[in-house]
């Protein structure tokens, strides 16, 4: 049994934390979930943790996330602190031997514990896409080395924190990638565009269309990317009961 984990932080992500958590316990075997829960402008987050084959949630402590005060007020900021919630995550006593992070407005479609598989013999995955390191899905197991480098990857993004700021261009994705080049990271194994298809490109009006599915309907997890409404103006992801779910 693997972790998988997420946070949600402010409306629109939390509106979309019922999904993430249904998809899950629909599509997967047993997994330990750890969740982040937080209001917009909050700087502590409450964690809870769930098995995905049981109704009892419990709330296990408060994350303080090292912010040096700056509020969790924007997308970047947001995204800034993944991998920060991911090494305290690593650090749980909640934590099992491979930790599967998925953004919280993705929706799983098959086994979580298949990344185990996938992962093979190296202790890192990313999905490499478009000629990118994605960071939508992330797997680690529990080590040291992990712990370590998701500690350095959040002190690097907290110091491109800003009180307001959304730039699309520099954020937690593009700070790890520099890393990567820079040979700043473990050893990284790819797992394949199946951990992350990504929804279809916005064309057409701003109305949601009646069924909405990615690229590759066979893909475990779909990322439905809800940052695309602030980027385009549209209402997007579209609700839970237009999407192919």
């Amino acid at each position: 049994m693997i972790t998988v984990t997420t946070f949600a932080i402010g409306n629109r992500y939390i509106k979309e934390l019922p999904g993430w958590v249904k998809s899950i316990k629909q599509h997967s075997k047993p997994v330990m979930m750890i969740v982040g829960l937080a209001k917009p402008g909050e700087s502590v987050i409450d964690v809870y943790v769930q098995r995905s084959d049981s109704d009892k949630v419990a709330h296990i402590y408060e994350f303080r996330p090292p912010v040096n005060g700056k509020l969790l007020t924007n997308w970047n900021n947001i995204g800034f602190l993944k991998p920060c919630w991911i090494s305290a995550v690593l650090d749980s006593d909640y934590c099992t031997d491979t930790v599967l992070w998925t953004d919280v407005d993705s929706r799983t479609r098959g086994d979580l514990n298949l990344v185990v598989h996938d992962l093979d013999d190296c202790d890192l995955g990313l999905v490499y896409n478009v000629n990118h390191w994605m960071a939508g899905t992330i797997a680690a197991r529990r080590t040291p080395e992990n712990y370590e480098w998701f500690k350095d990857w959040g002190t690097a993004c907290i110091k491109k924190m800003k009180p307001v700021q959304t730039n699309w261009h520099n954020n937690d994705q593009t700070v790890m990638q520099n890393m990567i080049a820079k040979l700043q990271a473990p050893p990284i194994i790819d797992l394949g565009v199946k951990w992350a298809s990504l929804p279809p490109a916005l064309v057409g009006d701003k109305k949601n269309p009646v069924l909405v599915a990615p690229s590759d309907e066979n893909a475990i997890v779909w990322h439905w990317q809800a940052s695309r409404g602030e980027v385009h103006g549209w209402n997007w992801p579209p609700e839970e009961r237009y999407r192919k779910v």
